[in-house]
């Protein structure tokens, strides 16, 4: 199936609520159906759906063959996800109320971008929970808040977080633990990076793909690609999050910077820097592929990797398609085809 989004302008900071969304679909065999289903959209703005958007998918989700490592990569990923751009509210005790006398719920809430709302809506219907709702400009939020819907999400994740927001899940664990259930309280998953989908959920909510492209008078063009995963140095919880950022230094053959040192923020950057960094995240990517729209920006970015291993990047007609690429990524890309959506993970039978 092929999903293409076709816009007047090629100026994605146009306003989304007057795009001309042309959908082109084709199905293969009979083996796939569409639907528009904005009843997943609860609390939606109408503004959205003037794009159109047909998500593809077969006809019962939970019946799509997928080996049993397929499936089991859903609960890294979406750890990865909720780690990297994902809030988990607990109140302080159960039963606890607001100022109007309404009980107060725990709640996952994972922000998103307009971009990504195709993979959020397959996501919403593969867990059968949550609802997805406009915040400000092109940012979303998904939120899961009924107790199916978050048991659900701990019996995928747990076991999987990396960094120190899983102390925030282990208060969320401990909040039903207290009203009679019996989950497991797991540790760190220290397993190598490589062996699972974490760190693809992780570049999903927080990873950049860049291409430099700079020609100066009589000096040579340089050309160079990097990808950037920056976060802040200490969690909410007060612990650092170093000792991750090193671990993804590691598997790309990079370091892990300081940045905004003097400032109330001051963050930690991994940014890769050699060609032989970009190969090992896209040998790895490769078993453990993005699924935002984050991936077709990877696949142009890898493209320019690839030309640079085999040394087309030097030739006059590489050049101009580097240039070409570098304007259609990220905030330039208007079209989007989420082809790559039909392999996404499902849950275990």
């Amino acid at each position: 199936v092929a999903i293409y989004i076709i816009a007047p302008a090629l100026n994605l900071a146009i306003c989304w609520d007057n795009l001309f969304a042309l959908i082109a679909l084709s199905q293969s065999a009979g083996n796939l159906f569409c639907y528009n289903d904005f009843g997943l959209l609860r609390d939606y703005t109408p503004g959205i759906i003037c794009l159109g958007i047909l998500l593809c998918v077969s006809p019962n989700p939970y019946k799509r063959k997928f080996s049993t490592s397929s499936k089991s990569q859903l609960g890294p990923y979406l750890a990865g996800i909720i780690e990297g751009d994902a809030h988990l509210f607990v109140p302080e005790y159960p039963g606890k109320r607001d100022s109007k006398n309404r009980i107060i719920y725990p709640s996952i809430q994972i922000a998103l971008h307009i971009k990504d709302l195709p993979l959020f809506i397959l996501l919403q219907k593969i867990l059968g929970h949550g609802s997805i709702s406009k915040k400000t400009g092109k940012s979303y939020v998904y939120i899961i808040n009924n107790l199916e819907g978050i048991l659900l999400v701990i019996r995928l994740v747990n076991g999987f977080f990396r960094t120190p927001k899983i102390n925030a899940l282990h208060r969320l664990i401990d909040h039903y633990n207290s009203s009679g259930h019996n989950i497991p309280v797991l540790p760190l998953d220290t397993s190598p990076l490589s062996s699972n989908s974490w760190l693809a959920g992780f570049i999903d909510a927080d990873g950049h793909f860049s291409i430099r492209y700079t020609k100066l008078g009589k000096y040579p063009t340089r050309i160079a690609c990097a990808f950037e995963l920056e976060q802040r140095q200490v969690d909410i919880s007060g612990q650092s999050l170093y000792d991750i950022l090193s671990f993804i230094a590691q598997l790309t053959d990079s370091s892990v910077k300081e940045t905004k040192k003097d400032t109330p923020n001051p963050k930690y950057r991994v940014r890769t820097v050699s060609l032989k960094g970009n190969l090992l995240l896209i040998s790895y990517l490769s078993d453990y592929p993005l699924f935002s729209g984050k991936h077709l920006d990877y696949l142009d970015w890898k493209e320019v990797v690839t030309m640079m291993q085999q040394g087309a990047h030097l030739t006059d007609s590489g050049k101009l398609t580097i240039q070409g690429i570098k304007s259609s990524i990220n905030d330039g890309r208007t079209e989007f085809n989420w082809d790559h959506l039909q392999n996404f993970y499902t849950l275990d039978d």
